[in-house]
């Protein structure tokens, strides 16, 4: 090993030895033990001819450690009469930290993962660590060292290198309001893109491109055709699903219109450009039997684009709706997972027909509720059915859906601006007509519900068949006898507790009126 090799070496940097590796067609591995052999060969060498170390041993084992890991130490050991390595933990640590973008927060307690265009949480801690030691390993064998150290100075690596890595730190992700598409990230402040950065702290990936543009292109034509003056009302709201905002406009919007004129293929479209983070959950589906699982689900939504709207929304639905869609805390129970509470940020788009949801005319609900109507006749009734789904050909439509979430971000920065979605006149007036005619236990009332000569009338259970019936729902949505009691006492009438006998004057509009029955309705009875 001549001076002069060690003082050319001692002039380059790490990257610069690297390259010339490279160049020389030697991987590092090879010309890092080739070195070591040298300097062994060297010493014994020196050793053999004048019974000393050489003069300029430091210098040789300075030359090894220029072209080994930082992590990796040297010395000569009198035993063997070699050179020897021994392992810096902290700096083995650093150089994983480098090579592997994988942290733990608070929010992300199992480890998330830099993939190279956003971070994805790892299901399990264990597999996180699996990765860490696989990373050790793989920095190990960077020089072929792994066979060469004993186990319990693996586990050792192993152990402290998880430690550090495993130690939460205060990262806050999704916090800027970016939308990260797949041909790169935009700000969504500026309207410019730049290119995937792990400094971002983007935990979603769109599966769309971005493409500038100021034209909604055939995306915006199939919407026009279906809602007419109305489309911009759902661009606006299309293009704020791309933000990190809930407060600004908690609306939900519903689309309402004849079967088959093409708005499940509209709202399929709209799906594709969020992927995996496109959710479908109904209402019932959120409030019912399995609603922490889809609860659960829906806390890693950014949208929720539901093709068909409940026949009926219970008391439950109504509240979480609410908490949904005003920034409150939702609580989740998933089976296999703790309890916890999230806010929800995916915005919803409802799909219906004729058949919409009873809600309660409440200020609340005017406010947030936008009944969009899809004015568009059937396909099949159109002149030319196939030239019209030909032109509005699925691909055709995801193929210039970039065009239209351009379009739709602009128009939401300036609803965003005013605070509120643009809602034509003729929109207000069909939502609150919706809200004002869809109180069904109201209707019913007034239809069946009779005054009677008695104070004891009929019973709930009977009340409750005749109100299912008059829905005419699916056995899953029918309301509940808490439901239905609850609904009743707000438009002031009154059960009963204790059992009671009713009237025979009042037979025909009350059941069973000689026995005693719990929960009669008070002063009142049924009359078909």
């Amino acid at each position: 090993m001549t001076t002069e090799h060690s003082r050319l070496a001692d002039t380059l940097t790490d990257e610069e030895k690297q390259q010339i590796t490279q160049q020389h067609g030697k991987p590092r591995h090879v010309t890092y033990w080739e070195t070591r052999q040298h300097i062994n060969d060297f010493i014994t060498k020196s050793l053999d001819d004048t019974k000393e170390l050489p003069d300029d041993l430091d210098q040789l084992l300075t030359e090894l450690s220029d072209i080994s890991p930082k992590w990796l130490l040297h010395h000569y050991d009198p035993k063997t009469k070699q050179i020897a390595h021994s392992i810096n933990y902290e700096q083995f640590l650093k150089a994983i930290q480098q090579k592997l973008p994988l942290i733990f927060t608070p929010q992300y307690k199992n480890g998330i993962l830099y993939t190279g265009k956003h971070w994805e949480e790892y299901d399990s801690k264990r597999e996180a660590k699996e990765v860490i030691k696989t990373a050790c390993i793989d920095e190990i064998e960077t020089v072929k060292l792994y066979s060469k150290l004993p186990n319990p100075i693996l586990s050792k690596i192993y152990s402290y290198v998880q430690a550090g890595m495993t130690k939460e730190q205060p990262v806050q992700f999704d916090k800027k309001n970016y939308a990260n598409f797949a041909n790169g990230t935009l700000d969504l402040a500026t309207n410019k893109m730049h290119p995937h950065n792990k400094d971002d702290y983007i935990t979603k990936l769109l599966p769309i491109n971005y493409e500038d543009s100021d034209q909604g292109g055939l995306v915006y034509e199939y919407a026009k055709h279906l809602l007419g003056d109305e489309v911009q009302t759902l661009s606006e709201w299309f293009g704020y699903m791309f933000f990190n905002d809930m407060a600004t406009m908690n609306n939900i919007v519903f689309i309402q219109g004849t079967g088959g004129n093409g708005k499940s293929t509209l709202l399929h479209t709209l799906s594709q450009a969020f992927g995996q983070y496109a959710g479908g959950y109904s209402i019932s589906q959120l409030d019912g039997r399995d609603g922490d699982r889809f609860l659960d689900e829906l806390s890693r939504k950014q949208v929720n684009i539901i093709a068909e709207s409940d026949p009926y929304i219970t008391e439950n639905g109504l509240n979480l709706i609410k908490k949904l869609t005003g920034g409150d805390p939702v609580g989740a129970n998933p089976k296999g997972k703790k309890p916890y509470t999230f806010i929800n940020t995916a915005k919803f788009i409802v799909s219906a027909n004729y058949n919409l949801p009873a809600i309660e005319n409440e200020p609340e609900f005017r406010r947030r509720f936008v009944l969009l109507h899809a004015g568009a006749p059937a396909i099949s009734t159109m002149d030319n059915p196939k030239a019209f789904k030909d032109k509005y050909s699925m691909e055709k439509m995801l193929k210039e859906l970039p065009k239209f979430v351009s379009y739709s971000i602009k128009q939401a920065k300036r609803a965003m601006a005013n605070k509120e979605l643009t809602i034509l006149p003729e929109t207000k007036a069909r939502t609150e007509e919706w809200l004002q005619s869809t109180d069904y236990v109201q209707h019913f009332t007034d239809m069946y519900i009779v005054p009677i000569e008695g104070l004891y009338g009929a019973s709930r259970p009977y009340l409750l068949d005749r109100f299912n019936e008059f829905l005419d729902v699916e056995a899953d949505d029918r309301m509940t006898a808490q439901e239905f009691t609850q609904a009743m006492n707000k438009k002031g009438f009154e059960f009963e507790i204790t059992p009671r006998y009713g009237k025979s004057v009042d037979n025909e509009l009350i059941d069973d009126y000689s026995k005693a029955k719990r929960n009669r309705l008070k002063n009142f009875g049924y009359k078909d």
